[in-house]
């Protein structure tokens, strides 16, 4: 039997084999790469197409802020004119209430009787006064305690008191200036014209 020496071919099969080998670990490195780099760019574009949409969220919520700011600066002012207008109109009401204050301080006082001074201090009135005796008194409370405009009147202080020749009696009597109904206000100016 004659002898083959297979040792060169072995040495080019080996030589092919790692060529092939080598071949295979570039190809799959490069491969590698490309993955790793088109990951990242779709990664990137994920990230910055993200950011594009947080950007345009963060301006838009911007501007609900200030919308938001607007409507309560609104609120706020609308509160501002609803209060101004309510002490318009407690003013409009009570504009009257001054005339007929003073319609029925005249009205109410016999002619025995004269008022000092009067203190209204938000409706609640304090009146002091003379009378020419306890009964000119006891009157003016009545008629006080009759007029639509009054509220219940108090007797505070009567003194009486000489004031030079003549006797007098000194008094002070609380009441509350009241919006009568209407047909109260009706009912009485209809009496005095």
């Amino acid at each position: 039997m004659a002898r083959i020496n297979l040792l060169p071919w072995r040495d080019w099969e080996r030589r092919r084999l790692r060529q092939r080998f080598l071949l295979s670990l570039v190809l799959s490195l490069v491969a590698g790469i490309l993955v790793v780099v088109w990951a990242t760019f779709m990664v990137g574009g994920a990230t910055s197409i993200q950011q594009g949409r947080n950007d345009y969220l963060r301006g838009q919520v911007v501007q609900l802020n200030h919308k938001i700011s607007a409507i309560q600066q609104l609120k706020k002012t609308r509160e501002s004119l609803l209060n101004r207008m309510k002490v318009i109109e407690k003013l409009e009401e009570s504009r009257s209430l001054v005339v007929h204050l003073f319609d029925q301080l005249t009205r109410t006082v016999p002619n025995s009787v004269y008022i000092t001074s009067v203190n209204n201090n938000n409706g609640a009135l304090t009146i002091q006064g003379e009378a020419q005796s306890p009964a000119g008194v006891s009157t003016y409370m009545q008629n006080i305690a009759n007029s639509p405009w009054f509220g219940e009147p108090n007797l505070e202080i009567v003194r009486t008191g000489n004031h030079g020749k003549v006797k007098r009696s000194s008094f002070t009597v609380t009441t509350q200036l009241v919006q009568p109904p209407e047909d109260k206000v009706r009912g009485q100016t209809g009496k005095g014209s």
